[in-house]
This record gives C-alpha cells, sequence and structure tokens, in this order.
C-alpha cells in the first residue's frame, strides 16, 4: 500500500494478517469489535450472502444470533489515510446490497464520520452509521474514569457528665473504684467499663448514648463539631465489676465531629483503545477485549484466542 492507516497498524498488533488489500485491516477489527460487543453471536468477515436475485454479495462483516443467520451485515470504510467522510455515494449503494440482501440490520463503519447528507438518506432507509475510531485521552470526559467513595461518620465524645446521689457518701467508694480500674468519669472512651442500668438492663455509658443519639439526623453540611445534651433515664452506675451505685440522675454533654473514615478510591487500569460511536450511545473497546479473540483464517470467523 502507498500509504497506511493507523488501523491498519493497530490490527497489526493482534493479528498476524498477510494482505496488502486496502481496508481489509480495518474490516477485521470491526468484525473483532463486533464479537467484543456482542459475545455470544457468530461473527465472520467477508462473507458471501445469496441476494434476491440469486446473485453472491461479498459482504465486509456479518453476524448471525439466536440460532439463525440473522442478517446484520457491516460495510466498512476506513477513509483515515484520505481523511475523508463517508458520503452519500456510498451509502445508496449499501442501500442496494441491504435490500437485495434482505438484512435485518444493515451497518456502516468508518473512522471519519459521515457527511449531512449520508447522514439524513441512511436514517430515512434506516441504515444505521457508526463512527470505530481511536479512543483518546479527550474521550475520556464522557466515562467514569475514577470512583471515589467516601463513608462519612459523626464520632461522640463524652464533654461532661453530671450527676447526683440519693446517698453523697457515695463519692468517696466511688472514687476508689474509678481509680482501681484507672477510669474516669470525666473522660469516658469507648471501651471504658463504665455501665448504667436502664430498666435492670445494664449498657455501657457510650453505647446508651449511641442509642440516644440513633434517629438524630445529622446535617453534613454543618460545622463540626455538635453538642447535644442527653439525659439518661438510669438509677444505678457501676465500674467494671463492683457494686452498683444508686443514681438519681444523669446528665451528659455529647460532642459529635464529623470525620471521613473510609475513602476507597478505584481507578480503570484497562487501556482504552478503541471509541464506537452510535448516535444514542457511546462504548469504549479495551485493549483486553481485542487480545481475546483471533481470525479463523480458512473461515474468517472471529473466534475465542488460543
Amino acid at each position: 500500500m502507498s500509504s497506511s492507516s493507523q488501523y491498519d497498524k493497530m490490527v497489526d498488533n493482534y493479528l498476524d494478517i498477510d494482505t496488502t488489500k486496502s481496508g481489509t485491516r480495518y474490516e477485521i477489527l470491526t468484525a473483532l469489535v463486533s464479537k467484543a460487543l456482542y459475545e455470544n453471536t457468530k461473527v465472520t468477515h467477508d462473507a458471501k450472502l445469496i441476494g434476491a436475485s440469486g446473485a453472491p454479495h461479498q459482504i465486509d462483516v456479518t453476524i448471525e444470533t439466536e440460532g439463525r443467520l440473522k442478517r446484520i451485515v457491516i460495510e466498512c470504510k476506513d477513509f483515515d489515510v484520505s481523511q475523508g467522510k463517508v458520503g452519500i455515494s456510498i451509502v445508496q449503494s449499501f442501500i442496494t446490497v441491504a435490500n437485495m440482501t434482505k438484512a435485518d440490520r444493515a451497518i456502516i463503519v468508518t473512522p471519519v464520520g459521515f457527511t449531512r447528507d449520508a447522514i439524513k438518506l441512511a436514517k430515512y432507509n434506516n441504515i444505521e452509521l457508526i463512527v470505530l475510531r481511536e479512543f483518546l485521552d479527550t474521550d475520556w470526559g464522557n466515562f467514569i474514569r475514577q470512583i471515589v467513595i467516601e463513608a462519612n461518620a459523626w464520632y461522640p465524645e463524652i464533654k461532661s457528665l453530671s450527676y447526683t446521689w440519693p446517698n453523697p457518701q457515695i463519692d468517696p467508694d466511688l472514687d476508689r473504684d474509678l481509680k482501681d480500674n484507672n477510669l474516669s468519669l470525666s473522660q469516658i472512651s469507648q471501651d471504658d467499663e463504665i455501665y448504667v442500668y436502664v430498666e435492670d438492663v445494664r449498657f455501657q455509658i457510650i453505647e446508651i448514648v449511641q442509642k440516644h443519639i440513633d434517629g438524630i439526623l445529622f446535617d453534613l453540611k454543618s460545622p463540626s463539631p455538635i453538642v447535644i445534651p442527653i439525659s439518661i433515664p438510669t438509677n444505678s452506675l457501676q465500674v467494671s465489676g463492683s457494686k452498683k451505685y444508686p443514681l438519681s440522675s444523669l446528665e451528659l454533654e455529647v460532642e459529635f465531629r464529623l470525620a471521613v473514615t473510609n475513602t476507597v478510591t478505584k481507578n480503570v487500569d484497562r487501556l482504552a483503545k478503541l471509541l464506537v460511536s452510535q448516535v444514542d450511545a457511546d462504548y469504549i473497546v479495551w485493549d483486553d477485549e481485542l487480545k481475546k479473540y483471533t481470525i479463523d483464517k480458512d473461515t474468517g470467523e472471529i473466534i475465542p484466542s488460543p
């Protein structure tokens, strides 16, 4: 060939094809992409279909699906070298082929696009137009390349605690139990064995705080921290395995701070090679998808790579 298309070079990276026919590699590339997009079909390159007149028609790519030859015929035009768009004359010729072969679907594929008149004529005759071209970095704007998941949580911290005892003599005994266990009522953490009894059921203080705030809706836009007063309906307090100390009341001020507890970032690590652009959607064809298949040189069928 006097000049080489970038798609000739791309196909040579995946397949060992011995041909000098212009456009053949792009046809095979289209067949590989068709197989990647429709895995449960039989895709064949350079097939012959018998038309209504009995004459054979050479078709660039055919797709067989649902156990019968559902005639999806594809015409490929690699105009990468000339940079010209596919015009109305090519669409007119393909309409004739589609009608003669009684195609269920007829598709024209090119890397460079179509003229306005070609688009109008194709739409009127139910010819699908697809641009199959190299994927560029600028194409990422239409796709999700990175997924970031942030889990936000409000962490409670008891800032103050006040209580009243029915008997003032309780204080010395309670102080002793707290000191023996290296605990303090002025600074209570998640694992501290300081318990209160609510209706004869024992809870850690932090646990009962959590039960009180479960129904509170926090606004993530609110400035952190948030302070909430909590009154605990308890009648006794216990430190570790000590005796119960009767309580008249227990009031807390709990401060909540917003924190990002987990951030998961998933980067797309697959290599995007081609972009398939249709009227209603765009699709990425990945490097690993193209590597999955090869061509049977005897039959032209696209088959799994060995």
